[in-house]
């Protein structure tokens, strides 16, 4: 929590800023806050690990659309990410390795990251008053927290782990959605978001091979 409020101040005092400056550019740059929710999971790559189980995803922050045209828009911000997902790997595999095991190893990741957005979003004139968009780009996150639970032959483990996971994610962003005004100067925007990770989470030491994270949310979000 210490790490998140710095964080929230400056976006707040940021997006207040810039909002004001843009004012004066004819709302060439519009920005807001957003919202998303949904689930997340740790996909392995490898023959001898497996997805076992998700959970919550939850991202907020501030947004920035960058007004190339009515209908063309560069898409980013700031964003605290919480992800997580389960999976397991066959013995002799693993962080918490016991020679004496005679089942699966499981392990739950629970992890949050600072995250930057960017990505080139397309909309529709407007239709009945609504506008649809897509939106096709990536991410930058860099990790604030992990912890780990992890079951070795019925013993339960758990603890912090951020030294175990790798400092930094990136994957591909997409989604689809309506924008709709609250009025002149207020837009509402609701739709759909996947992120599919590029980079392993995990480090080395593990011996579970690639592992990324996924996640399909409901994307929200208020622009002034």
């Amino acid at each position: 929590m210490k790490k998140i409020l710095p964080v929230i101040a400056i976006a707040i005092l940021f997006t207040q800023f810039v909002n004001a400056q843009s004012k004066s550019i004819d709302k060439k740059i519009r920005f807001g806050f957003k919202l998303d929710a949904g689930s997340s999971t740790i996909s392995p790559k490898e023959s001898y690990a497996t997805k076992d189980g998700g959970k919550f995803y939850f991202s907020y922050g501030f947004a920035a659309d960058f007004m190339l045209s009515d209908n063309y828009v560069i898409a980013t911000g700031l964003n605290i990410t919480h992800v997580g997902g389960s999976f397991s790997t066959d013995n002799g595999k693993g962080l918490l390795d016991d020679i004496n095991n005679t089942s699966r190893n499981t392990y739950s990741l629970s992890l949050q990251y600072l995250e930057i957005p960017f990505s080139l979003k397309l909309k529709t004139d407007d239709i009945n008053g609504i506008k649809y968009w897509g939106q096709f780009g990536t991410y930058l996150g860099a990790n604030l927290g992990a912890r780990m639970s992890g079951t070795v032959d019925s013993k339960v483990y758990e603890k912090y782990t951020p030294a175990k996971v790798i400092p930094i994610n990136m994957g591909l962003d997409l989604g689809a959605g309506i924008e709709y005004p609250f009025n002149s100067k207020t837009y509402g925007s609701v739709g759909f978001g996947y992120h599919n990770g590029f980079i392993n989470l995990t480090k080395s030491d593990w011996n579970a091979g690639k592992v990324v994270l996924n996640g399909f949310f409901l994307r929200t979000a208020v622009y002034f």
